[in-house]
Order: C-alpha cells, then structure tokens, then sequence
C-alpha cells in the first residue's frame, strides 16, 4: 500500500506522549510517553498558559543532557519497525528497544504561523537521520543552561505574589526569605548561565538596586547620618548596597531582575525559530514550510516504517521533509518514484505526439485521466506536472527534484519553454545548469527522456565529436540577466 486516497488512518488516534513538564510552572520532570506520537495539532488557545506567557514549551529543569539517553552510537540496522512497534521479540529483547527508542520526548511545531505541533521521540528520529543526532549534540551546552536558566525563575517566582505574600518579608520567616533572595541576586548578577545575556542581567540588576539606592528612606541608616558618600559605593559593588539597603526590599529588586529574565526567554524562544541549535536546546523542531498533512505522512512512516502519500505532488512535499531533517532513507525512496513516474509520464507524452509544453499546459491531460480515476497509477500519472509545478511555484524545492525539471527542459531544447516558463521562476544558479545542459544538447535530434538516474551528468554516448568539450563551452553563468 504505497498510496494511500484518504483513508489514511489518522495518527491522532495515536495514544498521546504528552510534555507536560517544558513550562516554568511544571514541577514534575517525570515524563510518561507511549509508542506512538500525538499527531493531533495544538492550537494556541488549547496550549497552557503560563503566568508569564511567554515560553511554553521550554525545557526540563533537569539538567540530564536531552539526548542523555541516546548515546550516538549507531543502532543496528536489522531492528525491524515490528519489533519498534510490538514492543516485543521473539528473543525477549522487544522491551530493551522499545526502551531504547522511546525515551526523550521533543515538539515538531510545523504551519505558516508555526501553531500546529506533534510529539516525536528523539533516539527514533536519531536513528534515521546523523542530521538531527549532530544538531541536539551540539545543543547540548545550551540546553543546560536554559535548564539552569529555568530553575533561576523558578526560585526568583517563589518570592513574588502569589508564591510569597508582599509582607512576609517582614513576617516571621523574614531572615529565611531575605537570604535567598540576596543569594538569587548575587547569583544572577555574577554568574547568569545565558553568557549571551549575563551583561545586560547584570545591568538590570544594578539599575534596579541604584534606583533604590538614590533614596534616603531606602536606607537602615541614611548616608548623612552613617557618615558615608554614595559615590564610595560604585554601582557594580552590588553586595556592599545590599548590605546599606532595608532588605524588605529585596522583593523589589527580584520584580525587576524576574521581568528581565522573562524578556530573556521570550527573546530565545523567538530565535529559535530560525536557529536550528537554539530550537534543539529547547527540545523543538521547527517546520514552517510544511502543512499538517506532510507531517502525517512522515511521522506514519517514521514509527511504522510504511512508505505512504496521497499523490505526486504529495510526494515532492514529503521528499523535501525528509531532506530538511536528513532523513535521507525515506528521501531515497520519495526520489526513486518521483523520478520513475516523472520520466515514464513524459515518455508516455512523447510516444502519444505531444511535446514537454503540451504536457504542462494541459493538452495531454486526457492520457492520464483514466489512470487517475481507476487509481491504477498510483496516484502519480500527472507526476511531470506535479514536479514542475513544485519547482516552479513552491520556491525552494530540493536540488534532487529540480534536477528532474532541468534535464527535463534540456532533453526538450524547447528554448521557448525555457523563456516562458523557466527563465523567470528558477535562480541563477539553477539557470546556468541548465542552459549548460540545454547547450550539450543543441545540435541532437530530440530523442525521447532518457531514462536517467536523478542529478546524474551528461552520459558518455552525448559527448560525442559534435558537442564542443567542455573547456571551449561559453562562460554560460555571465549571459543570465537575473
């Protein structure tokens, strides 16, 4: 079952690997998870919202590296989806892989607006793609310091309403609380564990504390009566202000360094939108070119090793989705019949007397449209139109499929096909491999496609006495006027 038309069981009937413990307000570090992902979307209105509303889904306060439970090590390639899936082996070790694969829960968020996410589990994404191992060890650095970054809110939350009452700072357990929160200060503004942000917190703090520190009535003893200058007591001498200041005080101050520091996560959640090790460190995978279809159809694969897509240009989606994570099985196997069934749709074009423009403007459309509607073509009889379409509209297709398209055009010397439909839509890089191409193919008869492997170069049959060598071709890269 290589194609699936809409009966595709959907994976939200999947039992759930919940996370409920990336939130500041979680603190529980115990994660439940089950076989399969939870493939149903979350919006942002169902998401928890925490008091500060500004990072949901950061990481566990543990600080257990995130991949500590994959150790890198290649896993042998003859463990089989069914005993992945089973849980179990005829030599009883299916428990062991099961644990094996199934230990580190992360969040695909994927959509335009990047409000859709699934649960994907990180040894078993590991297992198929070097890609993602690399990232999520190279993160892990930054991973424990957004952990200890997380248990510094943590504590400076505990000693703001509503954890700690606005008096009890003054209240029996007085000394307790006004340790903690000078040890919370001194800690943040000597060691901050973000190196990034370490200067503008310790700029924050001493700002909070000069402010205070502008005020006599701020002061066990003021200045005139102590006998003391203020200029004696340099901003950065945090410790000796402390020392001069009432410590019910000390909640003010922590207000104003917890407001920082939730600037801070806000900030590096919105970064790592776009830095791949950013979103690693917080356990995320961010995919905004991808729609909640293609995902389904990836994470089906992933955890049933059952190879499915609905049509051809289904299956460009799903082979850039397997690209971008390095996922290079699953993108051999989209490429393998993408290619095949793009090049047997033009030779069937071809033998019928129509050329690469009639095929793509429609004209030979009712060559296919019976294999459309029995479904004997698998849901790929239109896969030329559907590969140039991707190519041409879908800016940024992988470089395996735009090869399909340029040997495609080259093999069809139709130099008005190129001005009309290729030149505008491709970029330079792609343009001068093509007219390249097209160039070696100039003074050929035009021969039905080649049945080629994908990104393969001219053939030895095409360099023959009539093609100029390569060392005398035109610099064709200066002649592209884009």
């Amino acid at each position: 079952m290589d194609r699936v038309r809409r009966s595709t069981p959907h994976p939200s009937n999947y039992r759930a690997a919940t996370v409920s413990n990336f939130d500041d307000n979680v603190r529980d570090t115990s994660v439940q998870t089950t076989r399969q992902p939870s493939m149903k979307p979350v919006s942002v209105s169902q998401a928890s919202i925490t008091d500060d509303a500004l990072m949901s889904g950061e990481l566990q306060a543990s600080s257990e590296p995130i991949d500590a439970q994959y150790n890198g090590e290649p896993v042998a390639e003859d463990v089989n989806a069914a005993q992945l899936n089973d849980g179990k082996s005829e030599d009883g070790m299916g428990f062991g892989l099961y644990q094996q694969f199934y230990k580190t829960p992360i969040t695909i968020k994927f959509g335009d607006k990047l409000d859709e996410e699934c649960i994907v589990h990180l040894e078993l994404l590991s297992r198929y793609s070097s890609q993602i191992q690399r990232t999520f060890k190279n993160a892990q650095i930054l991973h424990e310091q957004y952990a200890a970054a997380r248990l510094l809110r943590l504590e400076l939350k505990e000693l703001q309403p509503p954890a700690c009452a606005t008096d009890a700072f003054t209240g029996s357990h007085k000394d307790d609380l006004i340790q903690k929160a000078h040890t919370l200060i001194m800690k943040c503004h000597s060691s901050y564990p973000l190196v990034l942000y370490r200067d503008q917190v310790r700029e924050r703090i001493e700002k909070a504390i000069d402010v205070l520190f502008q005020d006599d009535r701020c002061f066990k003893v003021p200045p005139s009566k102590a006998g003391f200058k203020r200029k004696d007591f340099p901003c950065a001498e945090v410790r000796n202000r402390l020392q001069l200041l009432f410590p019910q005080l000390f909640q003010k101050i922590v207000y104003e360094l917890l407001v920082s520091l939730l600037k801070v996560k806000k900030k590096e959640l919105k970064a790592a939108e776009k830095d791949h090790v950013k979103a690693a460190a917080q356990g995320k995978i961010f995919l905004p070119k991808f729609d909640r279809r293609t995902i389904e159809f990836f994470m089906f694969w992933l955890y049933t090793r059952e190879f499915r897509f609905e049509d051809a240009h289904q299956l460009c989606k799903l082979h850039t989705l397997a690209e971008e994570l390095g996922v290079r099985d699953l993108a051999a196997t989209c490429l393998s019949r993408l290619s095949n069934a793009h090049l047997s749709t033009i030779e069937l074009a071809y033998a019928n007397g129509y050329d690469l423009k009639g095929l793509l403007d429609g004209s030979a459309s009712k060559l296919f449209k019976q294999g459309i509607q029995d479904g004997s073509t698998d849901g790929l009889a239109d896969a030329a139109t559907a590969v140039f379409r991707y190519v041409l509209i879908e800016k940024g297709p992988s470089e395996a499929i735009q090869e399909l398209v340029l040997e495609a055009v080259a093999d069809s010397r139709d130099f008005g096909l190129y001005l009309e439909l290729i030149e505008p839509a491709l970029n330079r890089k792609a343009l001068a491999r093509l007219l390249q191409k097209m160039f070696k193919r100039t003074k050929k008869r035009q021969p039905a496609p080649r049945d080629t492997k994908v990104k393969s170069e001219i053939s030895s049959a095409e360099k023959s006495d009539d093609v100029p060598d390569s060392d005398s071709e035109p610099d064709l890269d200066s002649g592209i006027g884009r």
